[in-house]
């Protein structure tokens, strides 16, 4: 009671203000007063003492402050979580499980990024793909599988002499500051400014190149400047996050009618009761919509009309699977812009600049960078599987201290359909 009669008098103070600086508005209007300065206006307007005033400019600038000063350090947290890369955890996984045989802490894959400053490093693992089994950290089942899937397409469609179109939109620095983490390499930080899109293919060159164009939205220029120059059986490959708009079907929310529930259930096979009330049917669709990678969206769609296969990259974390990487790697685009000029727009005339310099040759030789790698990678996946697998049914039956065997396998034994089986309860 005595909270509610508070809130009410504090209301009554506020309205009777309000009525007094409006009052004074008419005032200063109609008699067409001046004041020296904005605090003698501010007197007089709202019947508060120069003090108060004074007080409360003084309690704003340090409440403005403090919030100026914990948005620096969000913004340095971020880019210190951004600095670590799926593909760095994935490399030390690989050096312990694989090469020295030993089972990694918390403390020893922190010591290995050399990042004791994050606060919540089981949260960054998580965002990065990587969950604890058993005390045993491994990658999320269904990213692995993605990945994978990606890698066997891509061998695929090289062993069937596809034509391939590479895809990407990359986000520029605004001030010199970020650019000098791009000089040093970290070119894949999220920046909210200008950005450049490009399309390249090693067997027929520049298809596009957009720089700077804040009226073009990805989907845009991907149908417009892309899509004319791809034929049926052509391969376009782009980030899993280039698409930005929503897919043309959703799961059900919490609102929506159990009936609509129960055909999104039926249309993905996952059983379900006719007599489970919306609140249990609703919770089936939380448990099953994470592990359903068949989003549909308008532009993926269209392009997939035309004939042309769409594949998926993983997203930012895996740089070496970027077919743009080396050209991203090159320091000259990313050294300091004199004072005075737009950072954005240097940076993007050095990329156009240097996208016209490179030759067909250039471009071939980045294909075959990228097919290196992802040959190495998909052979690390598998001994790290197979290393893992064995960890896992040990820790099960409390016998650690038993000494395991990695047996050898090879890209081509693992390159066929039984791969594939191990992951498509995944997928």
């Amino acid at each position: 009671m005595d909270n509610e009669n508070h809130r009410v008098c504090d209301m009554e103070q506020k309205i009777s203000m309000i009525k007094t600086i409006v009052k004074k508005c008419n005032k200063f209007v109609t008699n067409n007063l001046t004041f020296n300065c904005s605090l003698s206006g501010t007197i007089f307007i709202t019947n508060v003492s120069k003090d108060t005033i004074q007080e409360a400019v003084d309690k704003s600038k340090v409440i403005g402050m403090k919030q100026l000063l914990e948005r620096q350090e969000e913004l340095k947290a971020n880019i210190i979580e951004a600095n670590i890369l799926s593909c760095q955890i994935h490399a030390i996984l690989y050096k312990y499980y694989v090469i020295k045989r030993k089972v990694p802490d918390l403390k020893t894959i922190t010591k290995e990024l050399a990042k004791s400053d994050i606060n919540d490093f089981y949260k960054v693992l998580h965002d990065r793909g990587f969950i604890w089994r058993h005390d045993i950290l491994i990658e999320d089942p269904v990213v692995q599988a993605k990945r994978i899937k990606y890698l066997l397409d891509m061998k695929r469609f090289r062993e069937e002499n596809r034509i391939f179109i590479f895809a990407e939109e990359k986000e520029l620095p605004h001030d010199n500051e970020t650019l000098k983490m791009f000089e040093k390499g970290k070119h894949y930080l999220e920046t909210g400014y200008g950005s450049v899109k490009i399309a390249v293919s090693p067997q027929l060159g520049v298809i596009s190149l957009s720089v700077n164009n804040q009226g073009e939205t990805t989907s845009d220029w991907l149908i417009k400047e892309v899509a004319q120059h791809m034929k049926p059986s052509f391969v376009l490959v782009i980030d899993e996050s280039m698409i930005k708009e929503e897919p043309i079907e959703v799961p059900p929310t919490s609102e929506a009618r159990k009936a609509e529930m129960i055909q999104w259930l039926e249309r993905k096979n996952i059983p379900f009761n006719n007599t489970m009330h919306r609140a249990d049917l609703y919770e089936l669709i939380e448990l099953y919509k994470d592990k359903w990678d068949d989003k549909k969206y308008v532009t993926v769609e269209l392009l997939k009309s035309k004939g042309v296969e769409i594949v998926k990259r993983p997203k930012k974390g895996w740089p070496d699977l970027n077919y743009f990487e080396p050209f991203w790697l090159m320091e000259v685009l990313w050294h300091s812009v004199p004072t005075g000029n737009s950072v954005c727009n240097t940076i993007g005339n050095r990329i156009e600049m240097a996208v016209n310099v490179c030759s067909l040759t250039t471009w071939e030789f980045y294909a075959k960078t990228l097919s290196t790698k992802e040959s190495e990678l998909f052979q690390q996946d598998m001994e790290l599987e197979e290393v893992i697998d064995k960890l896992l049914l040990y820790t099960k039956e409390a016998d650690m201290r038993h000494k395991f065997r990695l047996p050898k396998v090879t890209v081509t034994d693992c390159a066929d359909d039984k791969v594939m089986s191990k992951f498509s309860g995944t997928l």
